[in-house]
C-alpha cells in the first residue's frame, strides 16, 4: 500500500519552502543591485506551495493514476498545481465545470494531453482540489510552480518550476529528496563542450539530453559514447560493426540557428534550456534527439563526437588489457559518493564503458539500462567517475 511517510512529507514541504525563499532572495538582490531579475531562476511566492494536506493528495492521487492503463496503454502526464494568487498564465483550456481530482477522472482525461504537457489542478471555493483545465502549450505549464511529473508507472518526480526536488516511488526506498541536482554536475560532466559551464546554452548538450530521454522510452538499453572531435585514437578501443564513411551530421541549418539564438542570450548564470528555448525549436530538438536515439537500438554502442556527427554504431568495446581499477560513484539523488571496484559498477555495459574511459580519458559515456536507469561516466581527477540515477534529475 503506497503512502507518503509523515517524516518525508515534512522534509519535502520544508525543502519546497526553502527553495522559494532562496529564489525570492535572489530576486530582491537583483532589484537592489539593479540587475535584470529575468536573468535569474524564476521566483515563486510561498503561497504557491500547497499545504502538506494538499501535497499528499496531489502526490498520492498522481501515483495511483500512474499505474493505471487506458485501453491497454500506460499513461504519461504532468500535474500542475495552479495557484490563483501567482502571476502566471491560466491554463489554455478552462473547464466550465471543474472535475473532482480523483484517479478515475485523471485516467479519463490524461489521453487528451501530450506527455510533456499537463493537467491543471486548483482549489475550489470549498477548499477542495479540482481539475480545472488543461495546459496545451509548453510555456503555460512552465509557469506553474509545483508540478508532479510521471517518469514511468509508479515513479514520479516532484518539481519546483524546472528543478526536480524529490523522487516518489512505490517502495519506501524509492522515495527521497534529490540532493544532487543535475545542474550541479554541469562543469564536471560537460567539460570539453563549447559551453560546458553553461550547458543549457549548448544545442549539442540539449539534444543529447533529448536522446537519453528517448532511449529510456524505447526500453532497449544502450550506450552512447561522445568522443573528442579532434582525433580518432578511440578507434583502437572499439570494434565498430557499422562504420560511417562520411560523417553524418544530425543537424543542419536549424542547429546553427538555435545556437546563434542561445549565444545572443547567454548570461553569467547557468541557463535552463526549458526557459530559454523558444517554443518553435522544441519539435526540431525532439526530432534530432529521437533520431540519434534510434541508432542506440542496434546492439552495441553508438559513437558521436561533440559536434554530434555520427561516427558509427553497433560498436563493441574491445580493451585488450584486463586492468583492475576503482571508480568514484556519485548518487544523483542522495548526493552520496563512494569508491567501487570495476566489478561492482554494474553489468557488462557499465564495466565496458568504464574500461573505455580508462583508455580514452577525454570521452563521455552514457549508459541507459533496460530498467531505464541512466549512468554518465567520465574521467576526471585522475579516475573514472560514474554519476548514477540521472533520470531523476535530468528531466
Amino acid at each position: 500500500m503506497f503512502e507518503l511517510k509523515r517524516e518525508f512529507l515534512e522534509k519535502l514541504h520544508n525543502k519546497l519552502e526553502h527553495e522559494c525563499r532562496n529564489r525570492q532572495g535572489a530576486k530582491n538582490y537583483c532589484k537592489k543591485n539593479k540587475i535584470d531579475s529575468n536573468q535569474i531562476v524564476e521566483p515563486y511566492a510561498l503561497e504557491t506551495i500547497p499545504t502538506k494536506q494538499y501535497l499528499v493528495t496531489l502526490i498520492e492521487t498522481s501515483f495511483w493514476a500512474s499505474i493505471k492503463k487506458e485501453e491497454g496503454r500506460s499513461l504519461s502526464f504532468i500535474i500542475g498545481y495552479y495557484s490563483p494568487i501567482a502571476e502566471k498564465p491560466i491554463p489554455n483550456i478552462l473547464l466550465l465545470e471543474p472535475k473532482d481530482f480523483t484517479v478515475k477522472e485523471l485516467v479519463k482525461l490524461v489521453p487528451s494531453v501530450e506527455a510533456n504537457l499537463g493537467i491543471a489542478i486548483a482549489l475550489d471555493n470549498n477548499e477542495q482540489l479540482k481539475i480545472i483545465g488543461l495546459f496545451l502549450d509548453e510555456s503555460y505549464i512552465e509557469g506553474i510552480a509545483i508540478k508532479i511529473k510521471l517518469l514511468e508507472p509508479g515513479q514520479l518526480v516532484v518539481a519546483l518550476g524546472n528543478e526536480n526536488i524529490a523522487r516518489i516511488g512505490g517502495e519506501e526506498k524509492e522515495t527521497a529528496l534529490i540532493q544532487h541536482p543535475f545542474a550541479h554536475l554541469n562543469i564536471t560532466l560537460w567539460y570539453g563542450f563549447s559551453y560546458g559551464n553553461y550547458p543549457w546554452a549548448d544545442a549539442n548538450i540539449v539534444i543529447i539530453i533529448r536522446c537519453l530521454t528517448k532511449m529510456r522510452e524505447l526500453g532497449h538499453g544502450g550506450t552512447l559514447i561522445v568522443v573528442s572531435s579532434e582525433d580518432d585514437k578511440y578507434l583502437s578501443s572499439l570494434d565498430i560493426q557499422y562504420k560511417v564513411t562520411k560523417q553524418i551530421e544530425v543537424f543542419g541549418k536549424i542547429k546553427q540557428e538555435i545556437q546563434t539564438y542561445l549565444i545572443e542570450g547567454l548570461t553569467h548564470r547557468e541557463l535552463d534550456a526549458r526557459e530559454i528555448y523558444p517554443i518553435k525549436y522544441q519539435p526540431q530538438i525532439e526530432s534530432l534527439g529521437n533520431t540519434l536515439a534510434q541508432y542506440t537500438c542496434v546492439d552495441g554502442a553508438t559513437i558521436i563526437n561533440r559536434k554530434l556527427d555520427i561516427l558509427g554504431f553497433g560498436a563493441k568495446i574491445s580493451i585488450q588489457k584486463e586492468e583492475n581499477f576503482v571508480i568514484s560513484t556519485f548518487n544523483s539523488i542522495t548526493g552520496a559518493s563512494s569508491i567501487m571496484k570495476l566489478s561492482e559498477i554494474g553489468g557488462m555495459r557499465h564495466q565496458s564503458a568504464a574500461r573505455f574511459l580508462n583508455e580514452n580519458r577525454d570521452a563521455l559515456v552514457f549508459v541507459v539500462s533496460q530498467d531505464k536507469t541512466i549512468t554518465a561516466l567520465c574521467y576526471r581527477s585522475e579516475q573514472v567517475q560514474a554519476y548514477r540515477y540521472l533520470e531523476f534529475s535530468l528531466f
